[in-house]
């Protein structure tokens, strides 16, 4: 073997060892990357949705199957409870993560909202648990984690333009803590979900669902209640909560995206030098 051979071949072999320590380097940095990514996956908001529908009417007032897509937030795996008194019921996740919150419903009783159920949010929206003029009807999640949650509450009625009053009765809010609309009739949904921001009976409007912005659970608890001032055939067919991720959930994300940036960067550098 000649000088020449020789030293084309340790090149090589130089080379070589070069690059596998490359590899070897960026499987690592794209690993501490995942990492960091797949911590904020495991910790981002989790999404929970409860359906309330009318047990007394099954030709008009069904539960949602855990393949179909429904909501304002649109998910999957709603949890599904008939109206009236009934829970505790042990609640999954979007996901179908169990989260170790109940839901309880006491008092009230089941309406359907009309006919016509074509699409999952028609199935959302077809039956209720409400006052119906017999016994206020309370709502409550258990075993809720301290933190900041958004509550969407999703509002029908038999007839359109009754009024509906829904109370967050347990749990503080930084904002309104009863809301007012007329409602629209369930089972039309219309291929809208509209929000009632009204705080008064008088300045109510034509809507299916409020939203609590921001609240937190007093000792692990959230309740909605529904009193008996409502007019009519009129409450709840279902919720979603959402927790707010907090600022830390945010920072985890930013590193992993800085670290693969960063890996990205010195790789483009290596093989322009």
């Amino acid at each position: 073997m000649n000088k020449i051979t020789l030293l084309t071949l340790t090149k090589t072999r130089t080379f070589e060892s070069m690059k596998l320590s490359h590899i070897r380097h960026s499987v690592s940095v794209l690993a501490a990357g995942a990492v960091l990514l797949l911590g904020y996956s495991s910790s981002k908001a989790q999404l929970i949705g409860v359906q309330t529908y009318a047990t007394a009417f099954p030709a008009d007032s069904v539960a949602l199957t855990a393949s179909q897509m429904a909501g304002f937030l649109p998910q999957e795996y709603f949890n599904t409870i008939g109206a009236g008194s009934g829970g505790p019921l042990s609640l999954v996740d979007s996901a179908n993560h169990p989260t170790g919150i109940t839901f309880t419903l006491v008092g009230g009783d089941d309406y359907k909202t009309g006919s016509g159920i074509s699409t999952p949010n028609d199935t959302l929206l077809s039956g209720q648990s409400g006052s119906y003029n017999i016994t206020p009807a309370t709502y409550t999640f258990n075993n809720v984690a301290a933190g900041s949650y958004n509550l969407i509450v999703y509002t029908v009625t038999n007839n359109d333009g009754q009024l509906a009053e829904v109370n967050l009765s347990t749990g503080t809010t930084s904002g309104p803590a009863t809301y007012f609309d007329t409602e629209q009739n369930g089972a039309n949904f219309n291929g809208s979900f509209v929000l009632g921001s009204a705080t008064t009976s008088g300045s109510a409007t034509l809507a299916n669902y409020v939203e609590f912005s921001g609240i937190t659970p007093v000792g692990g608890v959230f309740a909605i209640s529904v009193p008996l001032s409502n007019s009519g055939a009129v409450g709840i067919s279902g919720f979603q909560l959402q927790e707010i991720p907090e600022p830390s959930t945010y920072a985890m994300m930013l590193a992993g995206i800085a670290v693969l940036g960063f890996f990205v960067r010195r790789k483009a550098g290596r093989f322009q030098s």
